[in-house]
């Protein structure tokens, strides 16, 4: 999700790659809730952290705190970032319910994401 967030909102300044510690699919869920807000998940898909452990990033930024725990250190990453969040697929309850969760988060990493992208941008 967070992937799909950075390159769509803040295409000029950031490129971003998101990885999981644990990959399996790209969810049902993360495809709608983007799709609610205009974002085309077509060609996305789940993908391992181990895919990127000899690319170069200046920012690392982990989301969720199982993650923030397994992630490997990235040597070349200028700056290293934390935003706790809940891991969406380990929300419970109902459809409505899970959706939902959904939603919080992918709006919690937009304003994150945004505020990241504006911190960027003002120091060019």
């Amino acid at each position: 999700m967070a992937e799909a967030l950075g390159n769509y909102l803040a295409p000029r300044i950031l490129e971003c790659y998101s990885a999981g510690t644990h990959p399996t699919q790209l969810r049902k869920e993360t495809k709608i809730v983007l799709a609610e807000i205009g974002i085309d998940t077509k060609g996305l898909k789940s993908k391992g952290v181990d895919l990127f452990l000899n690319k170069k990033f200046d920012f690392v930024v982990t989301t969720c705190d199982s993650a923030r725990e397994a992630c490997p250190f990235f040597p070349g990453a200028k700056k290293t970032l934390h935003w706790s969040l809940p891991d969406p697929s380990q929300i419970q309850g109902d459809e409505a319910f899970q959706f939902e969760g959904y939603r919080q988060i992918r709006e919690n990493l937009r304003q994150r994401i945004l505020s990241l992208a504006q911190e960027l941008s003002q120091q060019t």
